[in-house]
C-alpha cells in the first residue's frame, strides 16, 4: 500500500488504488442510453468524457483511446431521432472534433497515472523502517515474513545484487578455515 494511501486503498484524492478497466463499459453504456434518451434536444458532450478519463486511468490507453470513439454514438442519437442531413453532418463533424481532444486527454492521463505510479513506488522505496533482524538479516515484509535481504530489496527495486566477500570476513573465515583444518 502506498504512503499516501488510507486502508481502504484510496489515494490521497480518494481514488480507489485500482478498480478492473472495463468497469469503463458499464459508464459507457450509461452515457449512451442517456444521450440516447434526450435525443438532440439536449447535447452534453462532455460527458461522454468520462467513460473515456476513467478508461486512461485505470486501463492505460490500450482502454482509453479506443474507448474516445464513443463521442461517436452521439451521431447515432441524431441519426435515429431523424435528423435532418445538415444536423447529421454537424454532429459528426463536432464528434470527431471531440474525439481528438478526448484522445489527447486520454494519453494525457494515461501518462499522469503511469507517473503516479512510478512516483508511489518510489516513495514506498525511499522510506520508512525496515525490520531486519541482528543476526541473520532477514528483513520482515508487510505480511509478517522474513525474507532474504537481497530477496526483499530486490523485489522493491531495480537493484540485482552480486556477491563477494569483504577483506575483513576474508580473514575470519581463512582464519577459521586454518584452525578447523589444524583441529
Amino acid at each position: 500500500m502506498s504512503p499516501k494511501a488510507d486502508r481502504r486503498g484510496r489515494d490521497r484524492f480518494g481514488f480507489p488504488d485500482a478498480l478492473p478497466a472495463y468497469y469503463c463499459l458499464g459508464l459507457a453504456a450509461v452515457v449512451m442510453a442517456i444521450d440516447f434518451a434526450i435525443g438532440t434536444r439536449l447535447e452534453f458532450p462532455s460527458i461522454f468524457a468520462l467513460p473515456v478519463f476513467y478508461a486512461a486511468w485505470y486501463g492505460g490507453l490500450k482502454w482509453g483511446l479506443p474507448l474516445s470513439f464513443i463521442q461517436l454514438f452521439h451521431v447515432v442519437t441524431v441519426v435515429v431521432h431523424g435528423g435532418s442531413e445538415a444536423a447529421i453532418f454537424d454532429a459528426t463533424v463536432a464528434a470527431s472534433i471531440r474525439v481528438i481532444v478526448v484522445s489527447a486527454i486520454a494519453w494525457w492521463i494515461s501518462g499522469l497515472r503511469d507517473d503516479q505510479k512510478k512516483l508511489s513506488r518510489e516513495v514506498e522505496l525511499l522510506e520508512g523502517l525496515l525490520p531486519i533482524c541482528s543476526y541473520c538479516k532477514r528483513i520482515r515484509d508487510d505480511d509478517g515474513d522474513w525474507q532474504p535481504l537481497e530477496k526483499y530489496i530486490g523485489d522493491r527495486s531495480d537493484a540485482t545484487f552480486t556477491h563477494g566477500v569483504c577483506q575483513s570476513c576474508l580473514e575470519t573465515e581463512l582464519a577459521q578455515d586454518s584452525h578447523r583444518r589444524a583441529g
